[in-house]
């Protein structure tokens, strides 16, 4: 079988509130949250070990000026942190990455997509088809041109769109993709294979980890957050992850806040 080694790489950070953003509002008074914004991370994943070359889930945010202008104010991708950067200072080319297996089509999960020549591009049939016409709610996440002149990040490429449902998909050898809608309709996450077992890669299904974490002293066995399209879905997603993984230190979440102090003590997962 087989098996990968995982490198986070943090893409920059947006500014936000987490009552706003993690947590949903039903949930906030079990937790100690800061009113004022912080700022969250924003994760994509390098895997290495496959038989055709490195893999990228996602490839992270935009440059801060876009980020503040369309997106979060006061977001910063700082000097070196957008993608394509992280991975020369790794010694890896735009050209030696396979394919890269996108989540969901958001701004920050997509940004420097157009620059790998060699990539797959691999996302969800229902992912793909709802970026093209999202729900109102959601036409900033997907830099929707109707908006005026804005472009996402995929306009212009081909990407491969299978069908992702409720049970695993090999999508490549030791990577298997399954639907997790609730954060958009089509967002899917991956188990990828390597040395300690199985890691799963959630995206933005989980915002942050205390999502998949029941709350002491409440009838609550998840606790959602606040950016969602479709709660009943969500929350389905929620504790279908919390079943599935093999323990908590096995999921990655995009957003989660003690990753980057996770990423600098272990840069590499195995």
């Amino acid at each position: 079988m087989t098996r990968y080694t995982i490198r986070p790489i943090n893409t920059g950070f947006l500014k936000t509130y987490p009552k706003r953003y993690l947590y949903h509002n039903y949930v906030v008074q079990y937790f100690d949250l800061p009113s004022e914004p912080i700022d969250i991370p924003v994760f994509c994943f390098l895997l290495e070990g496959g038989p055709e070359g490195p893999i990228l889930v996602d490839t992270g945010m935009c440059d801060t000026a876009r980020a503040n202008e369309w997106h979060h104010p006061g977001s910063l991708q700082p000097d070196g942190y957008a993608i394509t950067d992280q991975l020369h200072a790794i010694g890896i080319k735009e050209e030696d990455i396979y394919a890269i297996l996108f989540t969901h089509l958001h701004w920050d999960h997509c940004f420097h997509m157009e620059k790998f020549p060699r990539a797959r591009y691999i996302t969800s049939a229902r992912e793909y088809a709802y970026a093209q016409n999202p729900a109102l709610i959601q036409v900033r996440g997907y830099e929707h041109p109707c908006q005026g002149d804005i472009r996402p990040p995929f306009t212009g490429l081909t990407l491969e769109t299978p069908d992702i449902g409720e049970a695993e998909t090999e999508i490549l050898p030791g990577i298997t993709a399954f639907a997790t809608p609730g954060h958009t309709a089509g967002h899917i996450s991956f188990n990828v294979q390597a040395e300690s077992g199985t890691y799963l890669l959630a995206g933005d299904a989980v915002l942050c980890l205390d999502n998949i974490r029941p709350i002491p002293g409440s009838y609550y066995t998840v606790a959602p957050p606040a950016r969602f399209l479709d709660m009943p879905a969500l929350e389905r997603t929620l504790k279908k992850i919390q079943a599935m993984r093999q323990d908590e230190d096995h999921v990655l979440a995009c957003h989660e806040v003690t990753l980057v102090a996770r990423a600098a003590a272990t840069p590499i997962l195995r």
